[in-house]
């Protein structure tokens, strides 16, 4: 069945011209034919290969084809850089937009299906599935938990508005907040001031947690219409650095600007936003403890006055904390009782440090009342 729909596709692009072939064969695959058309968003971020000249030249058949520009600025720059030409340059407005990195794919159904669940539904954000494939078998080896990185515990039938799909996937182990497996209406980024947070790693957090705060009618399709790709020097496959945790932190920190929005929420949906904030900083908590004395001085080194005063607070006396209560459980099993255990474990809860930690974490627990 036919739809009067148009689509975006945002690419950001960074020295990936060993992809942009494979990217484009799927592009041209895709079966959706009908409606305003399909938009191929390209934003060179500041290449030094050829990436750029590929982009100029390549014809795609049956695309509008758009190349922007920038100075190197990071993904979450050259995402925003497209949605603004989208929103206030584009004469030709489209009623949806997906992300899709360089050096991944989509399958040749993903915009007709996504398209048709989106209008069929009335869906302001649609999830759904995606696979991966390895550029090595030593890859497919050493990141074996990627095979199936992407399939969802749980199916999620009919339509949920944000908040309750946040509540039941987290819930379900199924927090998969990549942008390159959602179809957005754009109209829901423009209308609820949503972009991607500019200069950290980890930004598609953010992004999805703030979609699904403010998105009133939300599905989920189990069809694989992503195909990533497990390669070399990835975000997924490179060793955790400093940029990460701070990546993890900076999302935590501006989710919590939006306390009383989250409040406004029901209990077990308040809850599980505030539990996604507090497993950001969690995870920058344990990064930070994995790291030796020189990644911990280079991540104070990247942040600023305050932002260093809150990282010490939320991740670094987290971490210490977390280190403190072991080593008392530690030092009660070493004795050999249980009891020792117990006590120690109460006297962690009843000693300063800990009543600190807590101190430092008023504020989400205050948003969640407890």
């Amino acid at each position: 069945m036919g739809t009067s729909a148009s689509v975006a596709v945002v690419v950001p692009v960074y020295n990936a011209r060993p992809y942009l072939e494979d990217l484009v064969s799927s592009l041209r695959s895709q079966d959706y034919q009908w409606g305003g058309g399909k938009t191929i968003v390209f934003v060179d971020d500041g290449s030094t290969d050829s990436s750029h000249s590929f982009l100029e030249s390549v014809q795609i058949d049956g695309w509008r084809k758009v190349v922007l520009s920038q100075a190197n600025g990071g993904q979450s720059a050259a995402r925003n850089t497209a949605l603004l030409w989208l929103t206030e340059k584009d004469a030709l407005t489209p009623e949806y937009v997906l992300f899709l990195d360089a050096d991944d794919m989509l399958a040749s159904n993903a915009l007709s299906t996504a398209i048709a669940e989106m209008e069929s539904k009335e869906l302001d954000l649609l999830f759904f599935a995606g696979s991966s494939f390895f550029e090595s078998e030593a890859l497919r080896q050493e990141f074996s938990r990627y095979e199936t990185y992407y399939e969802r515990n749980e199916r999620y039938e009919g339509v949920y508005l944000g908040s309750s799909y946040m509540l039941e996937s987290w819930r379900n182990g199924d927090w998969y907040p990549s942008p390159c497996m959602q179809m957005a209406r754009l109209s829901l980024l423009l209308d609820s001031g949503i972009t991607f947070e500019k200069g950290i790693i980890h930004e598609d957090n953010l992004y999805t947690w703030s979609c699904l705060l403010n998105a009133n009618r939300v599905a989920f399709l189990n069809e694989p219409l992503y195909l990533r790709r497990i390669r070399e020097g990835s975000t997924m496959t490179k060793p955790t650095r400093a940029e990460n945790a701070l990546g993890y932190f900076r999302c935590g920190v501006r989710a919590l600007e939006y306390s009383e929005q989250v409040a406004s929420l029901r209990v077990p949906e308040r809850d599980a936003f505030i539990e996604v904030i507090d497993s950001w900083f969690a995870n920058a908590s344990d990064q930070w403890l994995a790291f030796d004395e020189t990644e911990k001085t280079r991540a104070d080194s990247l942040l600023h006055d305050l932002d260093l005063i809150a990282f010490r607070e939320f991740v670094v006396r987290r971490a210490e904390l977390k280190v403190e209560h072991g080593n008392a459980v530690r030092d009660a099993e070493a004795r050999g009782y249980a009891a020792g255990k117990r006590d120690e474990h109460e006297k962690v809860l009843k000693s300063p440090s800990f009543r600190l930690g807590r101190a430092l974490t008023a504020l989400p627990r205050k948003m969640l009342g407890r």
